[in-house]
């Protein structure tokens, strides 16, 4: 799959990494002859342009930079440099694990992520505390729905309809908060799940009910509490330290 049309039409992009994310690189990916499987193979990509690019019309006001693509069974999305860089320096859930990824886990990396990866300690702070539990809490409400919502194909809708609950939901909501907590207890992200996979992959698959699911989530949320008013992670993310990484990037592509 090479979704090249997907760009600006007047440059080439200049690729920088390229991974898999969702279930995949959590170590929960359904494969598609299992009844309860509705998982992509999603991937993410990063990528900058030349720089007639940045310095011509073309890259003036573009509010987004952002690229998705859905064919059959794979999901992309890409970010321009700048964009992921911001989403970073905010803790994005969506972004942040690619920080923290196995090596099998990237399909192409280039000097400019590897130079990216060798300090993404800037990208540490307490912040994650808001942005893993705002998401998480996000996946709570989408979990209670039980009316079809835009992202669900017809597979999933019946799964939402036989349990009463959105069970992939549910299990996205529990591994936020755990990654969330380790991740202020410890500075690092364990996005490969080994010794909670089963039980997560058990709540995807329905086997928890409603109830459990709330239990479980409620208790996180305290836990979280505690490791935030405990951690030892910078307040904020030092936006100065990121720029100077960005402008490291930037010239090592252009």
């Amino acid at each position: 799959m090479k979704p090249q049309s997907i760009y600006n039409k007047m440059f080439e992009p200049i690729p920088i990494m390229e991974s898999y994310r969702g279930s995949i690189v959590h170590n929960l990916y359904i494969e598609p002859n299992n009844p309860m499987s509705t998982d992509d193979i999603d991937t993410i990509k990063v990528y900058a342009y030349p720089k007639q690019y940045y310095f011509t019309l073309e890259g003036y006001n573009k509010s987004r930079e952002v690229y998705e693509r859905k064919e059959g069974e794979f999901d992309e999305v890409a970010y321009e440099i700048r964009k992921m860089f911001y989403m970073l320096s905010n803790l994005n859930p969506n972004v942040l694990n690619t920080l923290y990824l196995r090596p099998e886990d990237y399909i192409q990396k280039s000097e400019a992520w590897d130079h990216v990866l060798k300090n993404k300690d800037i990208f540490r702070s307490k912040e994650v505390y808001v942005t893993y539990a705002g998401y998480a809490r996000s996946q709570f409400t989408r979990m209670m729905q039980n009316s079809k919502l835009g992202y669900m194909g017809e597979k999933r809708f019946e799964i939402v309809k036989e349990h009463g609950y959105d069970t992939k939901n549910a299990s996205h909501l529990i591994r936020l908060l755990r990654s969330g907590i380790e991740f202020l207890k410890t500075g690092e992200l364990t996005v490969y799940r080994i010794s909670d996979r089963d039980e997560l992959i058990s709540i995807k698959q329905g086997k928890w009910t409603l109830e459990q699911v709330q239990t479980e989530a409620d208790r996180l949320l305290k836990e979280f509490d505690t490791a935030n008013n405990e951690s030892k992670l910078p307040e904020t993310v030092n936006k100065y330290n990121v720029n100077k990484l960005l402008y490291e990037v930037m010239e090592m592509i252009l």
